[in-house]
Order: C-alpha cells, then structure tokens, then sequence
C-alpha cells in the first residue's frame, strides 16, 4: 500500500505532473502499468462510466446518508478501479490562480458544513421549487470551493447533487448543459458569482413525475443566456510552496471534470 504524505506520491516515479500513480495494473491491464496520461484518462473514463451506470442501476452501493462519508463513498465508487486513494480526502493543498480550496484538514469540516446547511433533502418536497434551486446552488458552490479530492471531484459532485434532488423529488439532466457553459458557471460560482450555476440549474432540475420534455425545451430556451456571451478560462491550478524546495504546481491534467460524452450520457 502506497503511502501518500505530498505531492510527489500522487505520481509514478519520475513521472512528476505527467501521470498519476493508478492500480490499473492491479484492477484491469493484467498486471500492465498504465505510464502514458492519455491512456490513464481513456480507461478512467470508461471505468468510472461502467460504476456510474451500476450505481444508477442499484443504489444501494452507497449508502445516502447526506454527510462527508456519502460524498467521500460516492468517489470510491467511482474510482475504486484506478486509485488506491479512490474515496480518501487529498493531504495536500490547492490553489486556483490566487484562490485557494479548503485545506485538507478542514475538509470534513467544512463538508460537515456543506451539509447542515443544506438539511433533510426531502423538506424541499413541502416547499417552493426556487428554495431547492437556492439550496442546490450554495451546495453545489461549497463542494467547488472545498474540492475535497485530487481528482474527480466534478463527477462525484454531479452524482451528488443527483442524489439530493431524488430526495427532495427531483431529477437533473446534466446532458443538457454543454461542458463549456458549465465550466465556465462553476468557474463563476468558486468567485462568489453563482447566477449563472443557478440558471443552468433551473434549466435542468424538473420534478420527478415531469414527463413534458417539450415544455423542458421551452423553458430551456426562454432561460437560456444570450448568444455570444464571452467565455471565461479557468487560471492553471498550483501548489503552494513546498520547505526546502521549490514551488510544485497541482496537477492540471484536468482542472475541471465535467464528463466525458459517455458519462454524461448517463446524466452526470
């Protein structure tokens, strides 16, 4: 078993920022170490897709208890295939541009937090569907400026947020949202600017017993943002300087994991 105390553990040896320390070879090559990060990432994909569709199949897999353990479960499931961390909160600290997530020991804490405020999913059943949206957005915002894993924190919080809104009697269709607008909505919401998260989230959160997909269009539409609206470009994630050495950047394989056509495909 791999001991993860910095930075440098997360990565094969002498492949520092190039690929991320996997199992692949324990779980699904045949004992074939997986070096190259494309390959890394082509098989991730595929891997965490296959668990997502048995979780949505039986989702007794994991227990919903709406605290840090069920998140952190959620992304053990997901990768359970590819890392040994696979559901372990990160031991090391991130940066975006100059904004920095939670430190890693405040990070149960602070999901601990996520969670009280947002209460028993099910009392949104009893009121107005604007309260769920404001809800989801402040959920949805503290999981982005937590980032409570090294990797795959967008899928594990997609999946999330689906639970929640099963709960309260809602479905989210994150298929309907382009990656790009998504990204650039999160990137919004970690600066304290949720608007855009929450029209998205209005776009694509309808109750359960909605089988009116041409009304989902039109609302769809009539919500929308203009075309032509510019993009915004997510600033490269670091580390923070390390004794003794010099700065070690975060990894910046995928600085923002909103699916691959597969896995969005299954609605996260």
């Amino acid at each position: 078993m791999t001991l993860f105390e910095n930075w440098g553990d997360y990565w094969w040896p002498g492949q520092y920022e190039e690929c991320l320390r996997n199992i692949l070879h324990d779980t699904t090559t045949g004992g074939r170490e997986i070096h190259d990060p494309d390959e890394l990432e082509r098989i991730e994909r595929r891997l965490t897709t296959i668990r997502a569709a048995q979780l949505i199949h039986d989702p007794a897999h994991v227990d919903q208890t709406f605290t840090p353990g069920h998140y952190h479960a959620l992304h053990r499931w997901l990768f359970q295939d590819v890392y040994e961390w696979a559901g372990g909160p990160r031991i090391v600290t991130t940066l975006k541009g100059d904004s920095r997530f939670a430190d890693p020991e405040d990070i149960d804490r602070l999901l601990a937090l996520v969670h009280d405020n947002l209460g028993d999913p099910t009392r949104f059943q009893r009121v107005p569907r604007g309260e769920f949206l404001d809800a989801l957005t402040q959920t949805f915002t503290g999981l982005l400026m937590i980032h409570p894993h090294l990797e795959g924190n967008g899928r594990t919080s997609r999946l999330y947020l689906q639970h929640i809104a099963a709960r309260a009697g809602y479905q989210i269709d994150w298929t309907q949202v382009p990656a790009p607008v998504l990204i650039d909505a999160t990137i919004a919401a970690f600066r304290l600017e949720p608007d855009a998260l929450q029209r998205i989230l209005r776009n694509i959160v309808h109750p359960l017993h909605d089988t009116d997909p041409a009304e989902h269009l039109r609302q769809r539409m009539r919500e929308m943002p203009p075309p032509g609206t510019p993009a915004t470009h997510a600033p490269p994630m670091q580390a923070p300087q390390h004794p003794g050495g010099g700065a070690h950047p975060t990894p910046t394989r995928r600085p923002h994991d909103h699916g691959s056509p597969e896995d969005r495909t299954l609605g996260f």
